[in-house]
């Protein structure tokens, strides 16, 4: 789940002409669809449904259809979720051993290039990881959205043709 900051909050709110408390009785309106849903097996806290609403720039019906597929690949490829989730301890372990590598990779490359070059590594140290960070998010946007909206079409067209 992703945090933004008030400054941001604000201009998202001001550009969907929202406010806290309109955001407020939304996951009211959604958590109260969700209860009606029987298939789905809980109820999402409140960070997450504001999680939802955000990126489907404040449509209730857009959110409900977004949670409502997340829910069904969530049961239906229960992997792609289980073995992505970080408060798991493999995938804890791999983070963590992918932050090692990497600290002693760099500490490793700046005790043979002095501490002189150190400003200018961790520049470019800061703009590979934010290309990487770019290139993860384009192709997370590519598997949630596009896939997955193509997953959506096509579950919806062998739903509706049974």
């Amino acid at each position: 789940m992703y945090q933004i900051s008030e400054d941001v909050k604000k201009k998202v709110y001001e550009t969907f002409e929202r406010n806290e408390q309109m955001v407020e009785d939304d996951v009211h309106i959604i958590k109260t669809w969700m209860k009606t849903q029987a298939h789905l097996p809980e109820i999402m806290g409140d960070a997450h449904i504001r999680n939802f609403l955000n990126l489907n720039k404040y449509s209730i019906e857009k959110t409900k259809g977004k949670i409502d597929m997340y829910y069904t690949i969530r049961s239906v490829i229960p992997e792609l979720f289980e073995l992505s989730n970080p408060k798991l301890d493999n995938v804890k372990n791999v983070f963590n051993t992918s932050f090692g590598v990497v600290c002693a990779f760099v500490s490793n490359q700046q005790m043979e290039e002095g501490v002189g070059d150190l400003t200018d590594n961790l520049r470019k140290g800061v703009k590979d990881v934010n290309t990487y960070l770019d290139t993860t998010k384009g192709q997370i946007d590519t598997l949630l959205n596009v896939n997955y909206g193509e997953f959506e079409k096509v579950l919806l067209e062998t739903i509706n043709g049974s």
